[in-house]
């Protein structure tokens, strides 16, 4: 019995090397719902403290466009817009906090 298994056993399983890159990236996607949340709170940010430059400054790669940013980058213009609010409530100025870059425009 234990010959005839043996025989009638299945090919063996094809393997391929996982970068462990591959495997960080994979679990760091930010899934659906909560890229919705932060293009929300964005915006949110964006229309009440009248930021929406702030927005096209740090979008500029992405051409201007939320959907189009990476999850970091999407992350850290969260992360810079609350920034912003912050100092905005607090009375220090955008330039000073180093929210305001010069724009390099095409030539």
């Amino acid at each position: 019995m234990v010959a005839a298994e043996i025989e009638g056993s299945p090919e063996r399983p094809k393997l391929r090397l996982v970068r462990r890159d591959d495997v960080v990236d994979a679990a760091r996607a930010m899934d659906a719902p909560t890229r919705s949340l932060y293009c929300s709170r964005i915006r949110d940010i964006a229309r009440l403290y009248r930021l929406d430059w702030l927005v096209r400054q740090e979008s500029s790669s992405a051409y201007g466009t939320l959907e189009a940013l990476e999850d970091d980058d999407l992350i850290n213009l969260h992360w810079t817009m609350e920034r912003a609010r912050e100092c905005i409530s607090e009375g220090v100025a955008l330039d000073e906090a180093g929210l305001v870059r010069s724009a390099k425009m095409p030539r």
